[in-house]
């Protein structure tokens, strides 16, 4: 299932994951205004009808799988 997932919420996921508590630093955006694009979130539908492709993870187990070398 697609969902979106803010920044803040992938780091608490990484927290979670790593056993930390980190909190994420914010640094003045260098793109103007104008042209940011604030809200992205991918679409992976046209490869799914291209290749047939599901992603065979969700989100969270993925991390789970990245982040265990770093937990031992």
């Amino acid at each position: 299932m697609d969902r979106h997932v803010s920044c803040d919420e992938l780091v608490g996921m990484l927290n979670d994951e790593l056993g930390t508590d980190i909190e994420p630093t914010y640094v003045e955006n260098p793109i103007p205004e104008s042209v940011y694009v604030h809200d992205t979130c991918a679409d992976a539908s046209k490869l799914r009808e291209a290749t047939g492709w599901e992603p065979q993870v969700s989100l969270e187990e993925g991390l789970r799988q990245v982040c265990s070398a770093y937990g031992e």
